[in-house]
């Protein structure tokens, strides 16, 4: 019955031991089948941001394309419109040549020598806030229409001898510390017969502020009327007895000492120096509208990356839905898989039961017999007590264990020795049949021996 349940026991644990190899295996595949879904969920991530960047950027472009191919609208009809005035501007070469040398002038002045001291022309600096008062601003500026203004009579005298030393064209400077100029009386600002009275001071927008007394001494409280007749009326015919200076828009100009001067051709010609800065913005306007075109029109050749891109959107599209095909898949082998392994380890803990039944049987059959061998080897030392007393052991058993001992040695030196004959009489035998007479002698006398 022990060894029946010794083969059980085999049995079992060889079953066991089966099934903790295969439960091994799928762990091993149910972890390969994780990082698989791993890589695949982590590729799907990397996937779904490249994707969201590429829709982005194409949005982006859209939106970039749609308000540039409106900016490029715009920028077209405004550019059309400043060629078309620009196109209608007449253009003195030599004059354009005379004045460009007195910019020239005057950047060196503000930059290379006497920096923040230096404004600038009054032309460059003042405006007539509507082209009808062109002619009359003109008139009135006279000579100091191209002077350049600076902060002190010293700044005056060193510019002065720049221009003495590089024999340059005479300038006339008006330095603001040193002019004298009349306050505005607010009164000529309340005039109502003649209609459309003005200070000439509030007809003319200028910067900086700093040049405010420059434009004061040069305008000396002049008035600015629609016509001569109203001109006239008012430099010398109001109520208040006092004589002032009058101008009409055509140019006739009354001063307050009685004399008058008409508008000329000249001074119309002149007075184009207002107009002409005017193009010289426009100019520059063009100038930068024509680089802002440029710079719409790159973003509108961007749209041809739409279609790339495109493409581009589709293949990761795809890529991802076959990634989510394949994780889908990997889920459920997961599950077959997860559910192979909790099989598995359910049979195999089905066997512990099993095993502790057999080993508790085989143990306590095992103690019996313990206890039954104990009782005959009991039996045995009392009746081989005077033999073994004899022999001199301590009990039966040592004597039969040294006795098959010594049986054992004699039984395999006589296997050696049966092992050594045969090998000689084969060897005996072989020299036999091949004739050699001297060696079957050699042989037949070991033999002998």
């Amino acid at each position: 019955e022990q060894k029946t349940d010794q083969d059980k026991l085999d049995n079992v644990h060889r079953r066991a031991n089966e099934m903790d190899n295969r439960l091994r295996i799928k762990i091993q595949e149910l972890a390969e089948a994780q990082k698989r879904m791993d890589r695949l969920q982590e590729l799907i991530t990397d996937t779904e941001a490249i994707l969201d960047e590429k829709k982005l950027y194409i949005q982006n472009i859209q939106d970039e394309v749609a308000k540039s191919r409106e900016l490029t609208i715009k920028l077209n009809e405004r550019l059309d419109s400043i060629e078309d005035q620009l196109g209608n501007a007449s253009d003195d070469k030599h004059e354009q040549s005379r004045r460009t040398k007195k910019q020239e002038v005057m950047q060196v002045l503000k930059l290379q020598y006497f920096g923040a001291g230096v404004y600038d022309r009054m032309v460059d600096m003042c405006q007539p806030i509507h082209q009808k008062f062109n002619i009359a601003v003109t008139k009135v500026f006279g000579k100091y229409i191209d002077a350049i203004v600076v902060d002190t009579e010293k700044t005056a005298i060193l510019c002065i001898g720049y221009l003495r030393e590089r024999m340059l064209e005479p300038e006339t400077f008006l330095p603001l510390n040193y002019i004298e100029y009349n306050q505005i009386k607010e009164r000529l600002r309340e005039i109502r017969e003649p209609s459309n009275v003005k200070l000439l001071y509030d007809v003319i927008k200028y910067a900086p502020p700093e040049i405010k007394r420059a434009v004061l001494f040069v305008t000396k409280n002049a008035l600015v009327c629609d016509t001569a007749e109203d001109a006239d009326f008012v430099a010398y015919e109001m109520d208040d007895n006092q004589n002032y200076d009058a101008i009409a828009l055509d140019g006739t100009f009354y001063r307050k000492s009685g004399i008058m001067s008409g508008g000329t051709f000249d001074l119309a010609r002149k007075a184009r120096r207002w107009d002409e800065k005017h193009l010289t913005d426009l100019k520059q306007e063009k100038d930068k509208l024509t680089l802002d075109l440029r710079e719409t029109i790159k973003i509108l050749r961007k749209e041809s990356d739409l279609n790339t891109v495109s493409s581009q959107i589709a293949g990761l599209e795809t890529k991802l839905k076959y990634c989510r095909v394949d994780i889908e898949k990997g889920e459920k082998s997961f599950l077959a898989l997860q559910g192979e392994v909790n099989q598995f380890k359910g049979e195999l803990e089905a066997f512990k039961p099993q095993l502790n039944e057999i080993e508790k049987t085989m143990a306590k059959r095992e103690k019996t017999i313990k206890n039954i061998k104990g009782k005959a080897n009991s039996v045995e030392d009392v009746v081989f007590a005077d033999f073994c007393k004899i022999i001199g052991v301590e009990h039966i058993r040592q004597y039969e264990d040294q006795e098959l001992s010594v049986h054992s040695q004699h039984v395999n030196k006589r296997l050696e020795f049966e092992k050594q004959r045969n090998r000689v009489l084969n060897q005996l035998e072989f020299e036999r049949t091949h004739d050699t007479q001297s060696n079957v002698a050699r042989w037949e006398k070991a033999m002998k021996e």
